[in-house]
């Protein structure tokens, strides 16, 4: 990672949330996969999916913070299994390695030559040695739905008891 920033690669905690999904949802709109789609849609869409995402316990979801102030959050990644979905870097941070050294963390205990890839980014271009297999259907998991789905009645219907 860079010369000149500090930065610690810890694991996600809940605090992070709001960051991570807002984020994650005003980056990913204006990448030509989906800018197509009306924007409610797609918050509606994929907001439910996202909070899913970093809740499912089989989620790998890293943040790269200030080591002296982990709260401040630079960039992040989430991947499952042999999935990545998604890694983000603030753009005052773009071009530190950071994205990289995420990359390496989350394939540290499992390293790999290829990953899917869900949600394209430029990290996927950078990283010559893995080749990245772009599959934007292996988001929408049938295991991933189900909890979007009981997350968001959860949401809507606080009081309402499970069956």
């Amino acid at each position: 990672m860079s010369d000149t920033l500090a930065v610690k690669i810890r694991p996600y905690e809940a605090g992070d949330e709001a960051m991570l999904v807002h984020s994650w949802l005003e980056s990913y709109h204006d990448v030509p996969t989906v800018a197509w789609a009306p924007r409610g849609t797609w918050l509606r869409i994929a907001h439910d999916r996202i909070e899913a995402a970093l809740a499912d316990p089989k989620s790998t979801v890293l943040v790269a913070c200030n080591p002296e102030s982990p709260s401040q959050i630079f960039g992040w990644l989430c991947g499952e299994g042999y999935c990545l979905h998604y890694v983000y870097v603030k753009l005052t941070y773009r071009g530190l390695g950071i994205a990289r050294g995420l990359v390496e963390e989350w394939m540290r205990d499992a390293p790999r030559k290829s990953v899917v890839v869900s949600h394209w980014a430029g990290i996927c271009e950078d990283i010559k040695s893995l080749e990245c297999v772009y599959r934007p259907g292996e988001w929408w998991t049938k295991r991933q739905l189900v909890l979007a789905k009981a997350r968001h009645a959860k949401a809507r219907y606080p009081h309402a008891k499970a069956q």
